[in-house]
């Protein structure tokens, strides 16, 4: 997770998508061209937002659970599901079936599919990049009857892990979370994202603008309500009286991506609310719509909509009809939003303390990230981490050895420099673990360190032991994919309770407001 760690720092290089554009362009090919020889910061331009990424994604599954309810022109819809333009991500094996499942929806600047016409009117402009900025990670239960969906800030400070590109290794660096994909493409982001947050990723979805337009006015509009007036005229040209309004496709889209709206602090996070009002709004709208209800509309919406995304390479057509059929009578009360609390949003760090980042809450951030992993809502108190044990034993008096059997990139690396920073006395550079993967992280030891142990123990509590005769000295710590950071150790007293659940503020789609008319 995004951290402080002072001068450990200076070895990485720092990416904010215009340090290193020439850097960029030659790792993706496709988009140096279009930023051609810009230097410096980037100039404003249109920002996709989680809103729309989001509802459009959602609306589509119902569509499709529609279509395999009815039957009728099943099998042309599922022809259209295999034209869905694909990206190999090496995401490895699928999901078992019946176990829950992890997408990542991302939407992208993409003009494809829109006129110029369409381009003024919805005030997009015309710098196009290869990026994206916005982020959304999607949690499908074990049952397939509940959502959660966490949005990612955009300038979170994060570190991209250690890959290797077109036969050569690029070093792992640190930069802003929206920049991952313009310096390394979908795979560095699904990458990036799985260490930051110890989750795997399943599944990629990427959206882009026609898609929202097409759902929304597929649905019949979406109906808003003003308490105030709603003015961005600087950005999107949106100006709304107060009362009860029915957008359009074209209108809705301006209205999840205002940035300056009077009265507003035009911070993207302070557009999260709205956002989440709105995709509340057409989630009702979709799960009820008699639009929907024509299977020929239908398959009309779906050919645009699937002109529009991507996915990776094993999301079938099959996954997509029997995902949506099984979430075909998905509660609005079952879809819970969660944006991630925010520790300081304008983090300066030690790497480049000239740019302004976003940090996350880590201690709520983990609370999150772990409560998804075990299937659970959002806001459950963390589990108990057991009986704690007292530590004799500093750090610095432990040698440690770090493999990675997560199978996440680079993440040994990462793990050894936590663990240097905790105290830790790391023996080497961090390896792969041979088997694998592991979801639960071990910690192996001989028994002849029993003192050891208590110490790493308090640096993981999390982590499975296990006693290996003869081992020696050094202590193995092998990750697996729960791996959510090293908590600080004080020698001399048992390692400090675990304090009470953080409050994590979610919504759900239920929640959002309900316009009343009179």
């Amino acid at each position: 997770m995004p951290r402080s760690r002072g001068s450990a720092d200076q070895e990485y290089a720092y990416y904010d998508g215009t340090a290193e554009a020439g850097d960029a362009g030659r790792d993706r090919g496709d988009s140096a061209s279009r930023r051609g020889a810009r230097t410096g910061r980037r100039t404003a331009r249109p920002r996709p937002s989680a809103g729309r990424v989001f509802a459009a994604w959602a609306s589509t599954l119902m569509a499709l659970a529609i279509v395999g309810v009815s039957g009728f022109l099943y099998g042309a819809v599922h022809g259209l599901l295999g034209s869905i333009n694909r990206v190999n991500l090496g995401l490895g094996e699928d999901t078992s079936p019946g176990e829950a499942m992890n997408f990542l929806v991302v939407g992208s600047d993409s003009r494809q599919g829109l006129t110029d016409k369409q381009i003024r009117e919805m005030h997009l402009g015309r710098d196009e990049c290869d990026c994206t900025d916005t982020m959304m990670l999607v949690h499908i239960s074990k049952d397939q009857d509940k959502v959660t969906v966490v949005s990612f800030p955009r300038d979170t400070w994060v570190r991209y892990p250690v890959r290797t590109q077109n036969g050569e290794q690029r070093a792992a660096r640190e930069g802003k979370l929206n920049a991952a994909y313009e310096y390394g493409g979908p795979e560095l982001l699904v990458r990036t994202i799985e260490q930051e947050t110890g989750l795997k990723i399943d599944h990629y979805l990427e959206v882009n603008f026609l898609a929202f337009v097409n759902t929304v006015d597929a649905l019949g509009g979406i109906e808003i309500c003003l308490e105030k007036p709603f003015r961005d005229r600087r950005y999107t040209g949106l100006d709304l009286p107060p009362g009860v309004h029915r957008l359009n496709g074209v209108q809705a889209l301006k209205y999840v991506r205002a940035r300056h709206v009077a009265g507003t602090d035009g911070s993207d996070l302070g557009r999260t609310k709205r956002q989440q009002e709105f995709i509340g709004a057409m989630i009702r709208k979709a799960s009820s719509s008699e639009t929907l209800r024509s299977p020929t509309r239908i398959k009309n919406v779906l050919s645009s909509v699937v002109k529009s995304i991507k996915a990776d390479e094993n999301l079938s057509p099959q996954d997509l009809m029997t995902l949506a059929l099984n979430m075909r009578n998905l509660s609005p009360a079952n879809a819970t939003f969660v944006s991630l609390p925010i520790e300081n949003p304008d983090y300066r760090p030690p790497s480049a303390p000239t740019v302004s980042a976003v940090k996350w809450d880590e201690e709520a951030a983990r609370q999150i990230f772990e409560n998804i992993k075990n299937d659970q809502p959002v806001t459950a108190p963390p589990k108990s981490t057991g009986t704690v044990q007292k530590v004799t034993v500093p750090p610095s008096k432990v040698k440690v050895r770090v493999y990675n059997a997560a199978g996440t990139p680079g993440l040994a690396a990462r793990v050894s420099s936590d663990l240097e920073e905790a105290g830790f006395a790391v023996a080497g550079p961090g390896k792969n673990w041979e088997t694998g993967p592991f979801e639960q992280t071990v910690i192996r030891y001989d028994s002849q360190y029993t003192e050891s142990i208590k110490t790493v123990q308090a640096a993981l509590p999390n982590a499975k032991v296990e006693a290996v005769p003869g081992l020696g000295p050094v202590l193995q710590v092998v990750v697996g994919r729960d791996y959510s950071g090293v908590t600080p150790v004080r020698v001399g007293s048992a390692p400090a309770p675990q304090q009470s659940a953080k409050k994590v503020e979610a919504k759900t789609a239920a929640d959002a407001k309900i316009c009343k008319k009179g």
